[in-house]
């Protein structure tokens, strides 16, 4: 988990979690004004895709796919609401 977090730090601002969702597909989410655009797909896809391919190197922890995605969630929600 603590690569996740550095990759997100990394990659994404606050001001992109700010105005963004973590997964969504674009006909779904809310448009206009105060509408949220969703996070670069290539970013998201490419840091999941890092993580759990290092989760099965010997001596790493495993992790599941649907606890990744919900850590996604949950740091775009946190870094939204932070002042950095």
């Amino acid at each position: 988990m603590r690569l996740f977090h550095a990759l997100f730090d990394h990659f994404f601002t606050t001001e992109e979690c700010q105005n963004a969702v973590t997964f969504g597909r674009p006909g779904n989410n809310p448009s206009g004004k105060g509408g949220k655009q969703v996070l670069d797909r290539k970013k998201v896809d490419g840091i999941l895709t890092y993580v759990l391919r290092c989760a099965t190197l010997p001596d790493w922890e495993p992790i599941e796919e649907a606890k990744l995605k919900k850590a996604f969630v949950n740091k775009c929600r946190a870094r939204a609401g932070s002042k950095e």
